[in-house]
């Protein structure tokens, strides 16, 4: 049975409340018996191929019965098709539509995205699990880091890190290799000066001249936007990086806040869906 078979696009029937388009789906076909992750890819793919705007291949994923939680574990697609790499499973939509935290696969898969764009400047953009992974802890391994971090060079302008930090947050973290300073950029406001002093100490170990790398938390800093819920630290995260990345604002918005986060979300979910950052 495929998905073709399970979620049968009837038509574009009305607007949904946020303006969105509505998809009306079939899902009276009994579930999947293959529970190969990569089954549902292909089928998707098939299905994804036939939609044109990126905001309808969205919906159409959105609205599916596989957002459900029976197929959280299902591979929806990977954002890096040709090495099958940065894999958005559908628990990530289902966490999408129902507003809860974040994983890991979104920023990654949105990263990896910027490292596209961004291949041809000095600007790069690096994984999650970085610096939780080789960065915080004590006894960390300076080889290992360097080894994973072997694209980064101290000769770029800056590198930009997603950063996961009391198991339940996302920042972001920004390496100006050329004038050596580590800025933090937190939609939560907090105070993560323990989180610049241990990525200063690790690019010093990498890079050298250890007394002439600074930090700057922006910690209390009026001029940024910040977040007023708790659950949207990931797209916040995405979003500093791609403004501070084109030099775009990260200022205060004026108006319908709730309007803007809304945005923000639909459009990093999008540029997965397309593979193309579309901000």
């Amino acid at each position: 049975m495929t998905l073709r078979s399970h979620v049968a696009k009837k038509g574009l029937e009305e607007d949904g409340p946020d303006g969105t388009q509505v998809i009306e789906v079939n899902d009276s076909d009994p579930t999947p018996d293959n529970k190969d992750p990569h089954y549902l890819v292909n089928d998707l793919k098939k299905d994804l191929q036939n939609l044109f705007g990126p905001g309808e291949k969205l919906d159409f994923i959105l609205q599916s019965p596989y957002v459900r939680g029976e197929h959280d574990d299902f591979v929806a697609f990977y954002v890096d098709e040709g090495s099958n790499n940065f894999p958005i499973q559908f628990v990530d939509f289902r966490r999408y539509n129902s507003e809860l935290f974040i994983r890991d696969t979104v920023i990654d898969g949105f990263f990896w995205l910027l490292n596209e764009q961004f291949r041809s400047t000095d600007l790069t953009f690096g994984k999650s699990y970085w610096y939780s992974r080789y960065m915080v802890h004590s006894d960390a391994n300076s080889n290992q880091l360097k080894k994973v971090m072997s694209g980064v060079h101290d000769d770029m302008e800056k590198l930009f890190l997603p950063i996961f930090i009391h198991g339940n947050h996302w920042i972001l973290g920004v390496i100006h290799f050329t004038v050596r300073l580590v800025e933090i950029y937190d939609s939560l406001d907090g105070n993560n000066e323990d989180v610049a002093s241990v990525i200063v100490n690790r690019m010093s170990d990498l890079y050298g001249k250890r007394k002439f790398w600074t930090f700057q938390i922006n910690y209390r800093n009026s001029t940024i936007q910040r977040q007023n819920d708790n659950h949207n630290c990931a797209f916040f995260t995405c979003w500093y990086a791609y403004q501070l990345a084109t030099n775009n604002p990260i200022t205060p918005w004026d108006g319908d806040w709730d309007g803007k986060v809304k945005t923000i979300r639909r459009n990093v979910m999008n540029s997965l869906v397309t593979r193309f950052i579309a901000m």
